[in-house]
């Protein structure tokens, strides 16, 4: 059941996405990137969205057996975001615009891949076995996640009428939180992390695979925004659909504890 659940809440973020799209293609000024219509509208679903998650999740176990030993499905599309960001990182060092930002950036997203794909080998393990000795690798991994939510935050220009730079904030924030709660569970799997891996999972799907990838392949084809900036959002969209294959993963509870909400 829980499983149904959870498929029924992707084809809710997937449905959202496209409404999102002709959003932008029908209601959305491309020269200054307001929107007609009420803005405030598309804030109050996406705000029922979100808190539609945040319950949903209390249904979810608080344990899970997949994060305790082999699961396979999260090792490989953690294979695939390591590989996503290592070229992610490649392309922005060989393609600076602010030498000294981008560097910093590339190194960060090289550090993410490598540690995405330290994760990957960890999950095809029958038994536990964390991907390092020490967790400073996944804290180093996920750094670039809160260099760029700060970024987004701190330089792009934001506005109530302008949902775009909103979304794109809310899409780093919220695969910070979700490759966060990874580092934890790698390290400290036994905990009751379950829950809120698949709340923060299907938000990720939401914000970066659902509703940021349209955003950016929009304003691409509108030549507002640079290639790489579109990468980027690619590879936030890779980590949505890392975020998808837990949620669907951690609705099987643990054998250790009663089968319960």
């Amino acid at each position: 059941m829980r499983k149904i659940v959870t498929g029924v809440w992707m084809l809710v973020c997937i449905a959202m996405g496209v409404g999102r799209w002709l959003d932008l293609v029908n209601y959305t000024d491309t020269q200054t990137g307001f929107l007609t219509g009420s803005h405030l509208l598309r804030y109050l679903i996406l705000l029922v969205a979100v808190l539609g998650i945040m319950a949903t999740s209390f249904y979810m176990p608080q344990k899970s057996r997949n994060l305790m030993g082999q699961c396979a499905p999260q090792g490989w599309l953690a294979a695939l975001t390591g590989v996503v960001f290592a070229a992610l990182g490649g392309l922005v060092l060989v393609q600076p615009e602010n030498q000294v930002w981008d560097f910093v950036l590339a190194a960060l997203w090289l550090a993410c891949g490598v540690w995405m794909l330290l994760l990957a080998r960890s999950r095809f393990t029958q038994e536990f076995e964390a991907p390092t000795t020490s967790s400073s690798m996944g804290i180093v991994g996920t750094l670039g996640f809160y260099i760029f939510t700060i970024q987004q935050f701190a330089v792009q220009p934001t506005g109530i009428a302008r949902i775009s730079p909103t979304i794109c904030g809310l899409t780093t924030l919220v695969c910070l939180v979700f490759c966060t709660g990874q580092v934890r569970v790698a390290y400290v799997p036994g905990g009751k992390t379950a829950r809120c891996l698949w709340r923060y999972g299907l938000m990720a799907f939401l914000f970066a695979t659902c509703l940021n990838l349209p955003d950016a392949v929009f304003w691409y084809w509108m030549n507002e925004i640079q290639l790489i900036e579109l990468l980027q959002s690619v590879a936030l969209a890779v980590v949505g659909l890392m975020g998808l294959v837990y949620a669907f993963t951690l609705t099987e509870p643990s054998k250790a504890i009663p089968d319960q909400l």
